[in-house]
């Protein structure tokens, strides 16, 4: 793979089939392998990206106000792009709407340009979950040498760079490095510079040098709501490597908290995406260990309302106070009385008990449970609340790796405005218990 990064190298899509093609970097005729196929290409662009000449502090001041804005996926990528990749039975379609797009992106059309993007960042995505780093490569210069804005391709460089790290390339790193502006103002570009910049410091184990350009915590430097994962677990390596774990776990948590479950679930895809990086070996571990019991308290509570102990406690008192008032063993006896009375008491502590082993399970399959991806078949209300919070009866169908999809239930109390966000087909990460599939618990935090 390291020969496959070379940053002398030229690797573009075939115009035809879309294979990886071999070409020149002066151009002239090249064969497909593939389809057969030869054409004419010209020579590869010297497009470096001029640097801004806008002063730091005022630099920084344009990054902040543009943080916290997540791209959107195009309304016409939606049917293509399912998280933030292409289903691997999508993807001719997907190459088709690429190529279709690349021609009037070249054009300078803004929307194409944005259009192109998405696929880009996507199909390579899907490439790498592949393992196919031919076509990714491909993919990324090709794209590279249409966009013609520098925005697009600043992200695009700091991606190939990524990946020379990843091949172990980082004299090639350096290169496709050399071609961005390491001082633009807009949030994008600079996050994909800074990202590529920090692996590539990681990779020479350059600790102070990681933290200079990411800052030394999340509220030193802006960061791209998209890139705000890989940011915070290089962080926080580079401070486990300076000898300081627990700085490194309390920021992995503190993104945790702020990310939820699919942000988590990013932060392992990080690390496997970067192996020889070795990325937060200890920190990574026991931030999860100490969030996950944060978790299980959460979902404990969100399955009982939190009211399992004190409507129990509350069912004892009246129960007690009842016998007390009209005991049984009194002469004449009150037992009429006392049994009538004793229903409430009684049926608080019924209810009590229940929300007691409710908690208990959900707690148990939060912090025991198989983490696992299901798609929402449906979502009903049950009819009760608790402190005015509905609870829905959720069905999913559950998907495990090395499993038939199943479906299974669960209740979970909801404010309506996020179940309205669990419309069928969404898929959410979810909890199965090891004894029994058909307990799940739907991840909410």
């Amino acid at each position: 793979m390291r020969e496959m990064m070379n940053f002398q190298r030229r690797l573009l899509m075939c115009r035809s089939c879309s294979a990886p093609l071999e070409v020149e970097a002066g151009g002239g005729v090249a064969t497909c392998g593939q389809c057969g196929q030869a054409g004419e290409v010209g020579p590869r662009p010297e497009r470096r990206i001029e640097p801004s000449a806008t002063g730091e502090p005022e630099r920084l001041r344009r990054l902040r106000r543009q943080n916290s804005r997540p791209m959107v996926v195009p309304r016409k990528l939606r049917s293509l792009i399912v998280g933030n990749s292409i289903p691997a039975w999508k993807t001719a379609e997907a190459l088709s709407a690429w190529r279709a797009t690349q021609q009037a992106a070249t054009a300078a059309d803004p929307a194409a340009c944005e259009t192109l993007l998405f696929l880009t960042l996507a199909l390579g995505h899907t490439f790498l979950m592949q393992q196919d780093h031919r076509a990714r490569r491909a993919l990324l210069e090709t794209a590279l040498e249409s966009f013609p804005l520098p925005r697009h391709r600043q992200m695009i460089l700091g991606l190939l760079a990524g990946d020379s790290v990843v091949a172990g390339d980082l004299e090639s790193a350096e290169q496709w490095l050399a071609c961005c502006d390491p001082r633009s103002d807009d949030i994008e570009t600079d996050s994909a510079f800074r990202i590529a910049s920090a692996i590539l410091l990681t990779a020479r184990q350059d600790w102070a040098g990681v933290h200079r350009v990411l800052g030394a915590d999340r509220s030193e430097v802006p960061i791209n709501d998209a890139d705000d994962a890989r940011a915070a677990l290089v962080r926080a390596n580079a401070w486990e490597r300076r000898g300081d774990p627990a700085r490194a776990a309390g920021l992995l948590m503190e993104y945790m908290k702020a990310g939820g479950a699919p942000g988590r679930k990013v932060l392992g895809a990080i690390v496997r995406v970067y192996p020889g990086l070795d990325l937060c070996p200890q920190s990574l571990p026991e931030a999860e260990g100490r969030y996950a019991r944060q978790a299980g308290k959460l979902a404990a509570s969100l399955a009982s309302g939190g009211l399992g102990m004190p409507v129990t406690i509350l069912g004892v008192v009246l129960t007690s106070v009842i016998l007390c008032i009209s005991p049984p063993w009194e002469d004449p006896p009150g037992w009429q009385f006392g049994l009538l009375d004793l229903v409430p008491g009684l049926l608080c502590l019924a209810i009590g008990l229940a929300g007691i082993r409710s908690a208990r399970r959900a707690k148990l399959l939060r912090q025991q449970g198989i983490p696992a991806r299901a798609a929402v078949v449906n979502v009903a209300p049950t009819g009760s609340s608790i402190n005015d919070i509905p609870r829905y009866r959720v069905t999913l169908n559950i998907l495990r790796e090395g499993h038939d999809p199943y479906q299974a239930t669960t209740k979970i109390l909801f404010p309506p405005h996020v179940a309205a966000h669990l419309v069928p087909g969404v898929e959410v990460p979810v909890r199965v218990s090891p004894r029994d599939p058909r307990q799940v618990l739907l991840e909410t935090a």
